[in-house]
């Protein structure tokens, strides 16, 4: 059975700030559903979460990453540049006779 966390929880777990934790769950840097009003996190894709910014850590120090998880955090990146620039499309609006 997997192990769900609330948000509170899973900042706990990430030893992070809830605040953190929502703004990259909103922005699909962090794993997570709103089935409802409250995000949920499923314990283990915080782990992968968790293993995935240690290789990203240990690429930039001059460490080996593997190929999959290049191209877990090459997608990840991606959802994230495509949700900022649809919102920054869609809050640009132009109001008639201004």
């Amino acid at each position: 059975m997997t192990l769900t966390f609330t948000l509170n929880e899973a900042a706990t777990f990430l030893k992070l700030h809830p605040h953190t934790v929502q703004e990259r769950a909103r922005a699909g840097i962090i794993p997570a559903s709103k089935p409802g009003r409250r995000w949920v996190f499923l314990q283990t894709e915080l782990e992968a979460y968790l293993l995935t910014c240690r290789s990203i850590r240990e690429a930039e120090s001059g460490g080996s990453t593997s190929l999959t998880t290049a191209s877990a955090i090459d997608d990840l990146l991606r959802r994230v540049i495509e949700k900022k620039g649809n919102y920054i499309h869609d809050s640009i609006s132009i109001k008639p006779g201004r």
